[in-house]
């Protein structure tokens, strides 16, 4: 058995064994997480350009005009997406991964490991928000 699966015209190939653990919804589950952190990824490195143009402005003396609120807003969203990161990464990803890889050191047989691998993904993709239609469609496909 193998699987193909289409990401963003590249194709990975899931060879037989793996293949019992990493189906194709498996895929599509890690496609959605890693869009999302890539979306969000690419909106902080705008914001830091943004930011960085803002900072060159900054020495003319602009208090109450138009760049500089356009400068605290953008150092608002800057701050509230690095944040989001963290708090995706960090918060999320990071504690899930371990708790999984624990978790599959007690594996007894195929179906726990599968078991495992099923439930830290859906808890991944529960806290990160993405169950909700709203944030679904922020994300780019």
């Amino acid at each position: 058995m193998q699987i193909v699966v289409n990401l963003v015209q590249e194709t990975y190939e899931v060879q037989w064994p793996l293949s019992l653990v990493i189906s194709r919804k498996a895929l599509t589950k890690y496609q959605l997480i890693f869009r999302f952190l890539f979306h969000y990824e690419h909106v902080d490195l705008q914001l830091c350009g943004a930011w960085k143009i803002h900072q060159g402005v900054r020495a003319v003396n602009t208090k109450g005009t138009a760049i500089s609120w356009s400068s605290l807003l953008c150092r608002s969203m800057l701050k509230f997406i690095n944040s989001l990161l963290h708090y995706l990464t960090f918060e999320v990803l990071e504690p899930n991964w371990h708790v999984m890889h624990n978790r599959l050191q007690t594996a007894k047989s195929i179906d726990d490991v599968i078991e495992y691998h099923n439930f830290s993904l859906e808890k991944c993709i529960t806290e990160c928000l993405l169950l909700l239609p709203e944030v679904l469609k922020m994300i780019p496909f």
